[in-house]
């Protein structure tokens, strides 16, 4: 009977960790562009199979303007104020620029609001996408989004580029 109950305990505690966060069921995270925002890409379980879906994040965090804070929050729209995000090495944290304050980065914990509902992320009543191009979809370098160059300094660099073959 003790050993009976201890396994009961132990088989609660790995259904309860599993029910945490989208890391124990889902892998290949990444940050890729989604509705024009930051969104987290992940390959999830969906029993027997897996399936790719993309979250946008703007629906699920919000940035603190007064603290600089990151934080979970229901269509918090974080883009506003942040972007050049990256992937801690484990893939569960968010690090972003303050757009306010170059210097100053701020993170979150996604795995305390993201979860695996049926093989799509989900945060608070948001789910996931399934576009047909998941598994294609480009993944910022490094985890980091925000990483291309602005429209203005593309149309400075092509000018300049005409500029020296007019030259020569």
């Amino acid at each position: 009977m003790k050993y009976t109950v201890a396994l009961v305990i132990a088989a609660l505690a790995t259904v309860k960790a599993k029910g945490v966060g989208y890391d124990a069921t889902c892998g290949f995270a990444a940050l890729v562009e989604h509705n024009n925002h930051t969104g987290l890409r992940a390959i999830c379980e969906t029993g027997n199979t897996t399936q790719c879906s993309i979250l946008d994040l703007n629906d699920c965090f919000e940035l603190n303007r007064v603290t600089g804070n990151i934080k979970p929050k229901d269509k918090g729209g974080f883009n506003q104020y942040a972007n050049h995000c990256r992937l801690g090495a484990d893939g569960t944290s968010l690090e972003c620029q303050i757009l306010r304050d170059i210097y100053k980065h701020r993170g979150a914990y996604l795995d305390r609001t993201i979860t695996n509902d049926g093989g799509r992320l989900r945060c608070f009543d948001n789910l996931a996408d399934t576009p047909p191009d998941c598994e294609t979809r480009f993944a910022f370098p490094s985890g980091a989004q925000g990483t291309h160059f602005p429209v203005t300094m593309l149309h400075g660099l092509a000018l300049l580029v005409m500029a020296l073959a007019l030259a020569q």
